[in-house]
């Protein structure tokens, strides 16, 4: 005789009041969504603002300090490249004598004089124009004020000087009063009156930040006898 297996059936009678409780888990889950999203939105106004239009503090120029014990107290601080002093200085062509024998050796010396006895000078460009039908082998020996001479060309032909100083980096140049740039070697060939003088389109002296500061030039009238 087989044995046949006994097959039980779910009680579809079962108590379901004897399972347990879940509503207070579900009330839990959405409390705790709801403090979530609260949180989140908190968060999310008290962040900075990403404005990609918002403008940008300058790097140059006017800085302001933000004082962190009074959170409306600005400070305006110096621009980290101070403006230049109003224009100081003045390029002549000065000698002892003016007056030269023909076929003689002259000199005459490119100063530089500034009324600030602290003013700064980044660097020189001057252009000296002379008659190369009355001096000749004209030449120019810079000082030892700036050690980079960046130009010093002669033409003869053209009657032209044009001379380029720039300070190094390292180098801090002031003029205390009047300083030599350099001297002029000529040899006269003709009598007469003539001129040495500064050519104003291509003559600057940059100060601390680049700006002209040249107020005036003075030029040199000679007497070859």
């Amino acid at each position: 005789m087989i044995n046949e297996p006994m097959i039980t059936t779910p009680d579809t009678n079962q108590d379901f009041a004897q399972l347990p409780n879940r509503t207070p888990l579900k009330i839990g889950v959405g409390i705790f969504i709801v403090l979530g999203v609260l949180l989140a939105t908190w968060w999310y106004t008290q962040r900075p603002s990403g404005n990609p239009t918002a403008p940008k503090s300058p790097v140059m120029g006017s800085i302001k300090l933000l004082d962190p014990s009074k959170s409306d107290s600005v400070s305006e601080l110096p621009a980290l490249t101070n403006l230049q002093d109003p224009p100081t200085t003045q390029l002549a062509i000065q000698t002892t004598n003016t007056t030269f024998s023909l076929n003689q050796q002259g000199r005459a010396e490119i100063t530089l004089q500034s009324k600030d006895s602290d003013q700064v000078i980044d660097g020189i460009e001057l252009v000296v124009r002379f008659d190369p039908e009355i001096l000749s082998g004209v030449s120019l020996q810079p000082s030892t004020t700036f050690k980079s001479v960046v130009r010093n060309e002669v033409s003869q032909e053209n009657g032209t000087i044009r001379l380029m100083l720039v300070r190094q980096p390292n180098e801090a140049i002031t003029i205390p009063t009047t300083t030599t740039l350099g001297t002029l070697v000529f040899t006269p060939k003709k009598t007469g009156i003539t001129k040495l003088s500064f050519d104003s389109e291509g003559t600057v002296v940059a100060g601390n930040n680049g700006a002209d500061i040249l107020e005036s030039t003075e030029d040199l009238s000679i007497e070859i006898q």
